[in-house]
């Protein structure tokens, strides 16, 4: 998807730029299932592999003087980051989709 990511200060979370309205909404038409897995997974401890979503949230910005907005709004997907306890340990890291040429970034 070309996606932009962005790291929280504490790399707890990850947030992922939704840059097509249709991924948005593949997003908020699976919803209800995905937080029903979630629920699965965190409260019957059931092992999973996704990561856990914890929002969709969009942001804007307001000129406060003029009150007009600022560029686009934007939307993140903020999630939890499953590697924070990797950090400094050597793992593995696999590339499901592929474009590990078009990633900024180190081996791990």
């Amino acid at each position: 998807s070309r996606a932009g990511f962005f790291e929280s200060h504490d790399h707890r979370f990850w947030l992922k730029v939704i840059t097509k309205s249709q991924e948005l909404k593949a997003l908020t038409s699976q919803a209800e299932a995905f937080f029903w897995y979630a629920d699965k997974v965190l409260f019957d401890k059931l092992p999973s592999v996704l990561t856990q979503v914890v929002g969709v949230f969009t942001v804007s910005i307001t000129n406060n003087k003029s009150k007009a907005s600022v560029g686009k709004p934007k939307t993140y997907l903020v999630q939890r980051n499953l590697r924070l306890n990797l950090l400094n340990r050597p793992h593995w890291l696999f590339d499901l989709k592929g474009v590990k040429s078009r990633r900024a970034g180190a081996d791990a």
